[in-house]
């Protein structure tokens, strides 16, 4: 009769440390399942593409024009060419030169006449707007013509930068050029055109400040 007691104490004693070591499994397994799917998530960035940058090209002569070997076959130096047009989406653009290459490939050039931009680390950086501006005719030259553009080039009066022609940098201009069609759908159903923000940093690298009432230069 005075063992009794002990015996129930140590089958609940069981019972409860089974249930411990049980949920310590689980635990475990759980723990286990996550750093695998962390594991492989880190394998998949690793091995996933990255996106080509815009990078510094020898600059030369400043007094030159830097275009790259090959044939000009479209200029626009003197404002008087006609522009190129896309046939499967609205862009139109006139980059300054483009020159076909021997491997029959062209090249958009695009020549701005200030100095680039100074970057934090003190380098010399195309502004992300002219970038945009560059890779718009990458796709209307590959809109038009059988082999795509492999890159442009954007010449500062001091720095001269190749920009790929990247997934990442030609979904932005098509993302831009889709936000830009629906204000204009917006603009038919309301005939009133939706105001910007306006700030003076936009307003000076915006293309339409001339003619824009809300600009601020």
């Amino acid at each position: 009769m005075g063992r009794e007691p002990v015996a129930k104490s140590y089958g609940i004693s069981s019972v409860g440390y089974a249930q411990d070591m049980a949920h310590g499994i689980v635990l475990a397994l759980i723990l286990a399942i996550v750093l695998l799917l962390l594991l492989v998530a880190a394998i998949n960035i690793a091995r996933a593409p990255g996106r080509p940058a815009v990078r510094a090209r020898p600059h030369g002569d400043p007094r030159a024009l830097g275009l790259p070997a090959g044939r000009i076959v479209y200029s626009d130096a003197d404002g008087e060419a006609r522009p190129l047009t896309a046939r499967r989406y609205p862009l139109t653009g006139k980059p300054d030169y483009v020159v076909l290459t021997s491997g029959g490939r062209r090249i958009p050039v695009e020549i701005k006449s200030g100095r680039a931009p100074q970057a934090k680390g003190g380098e010399r950086a195309p502004r992300h707007e002219d970038v945009l501006q560059l890779v718009t005719y990458l796709i209307i030259l590959d809109d038009l013509y059988d082999e795509p553009p492999r890159y442009g080039l954007l010449r500062y009066a001091d720095a001269t930068f190749e920009v790929p022609y990247a997934a990442g940098l030609r979904d932005e201009v098509l993302g831009l050029l889709a936000e830009m069609q629906a204000l204009d759908e917006d603009l038919d159903e309301t005939g009133e055109a939706p105001r910007g923000d306006p700030s003076l940093q936009k307003c000076r690298a915006c293309a339409f400040k001339e003619i824009c009432d809300n600009a601020m230069v």
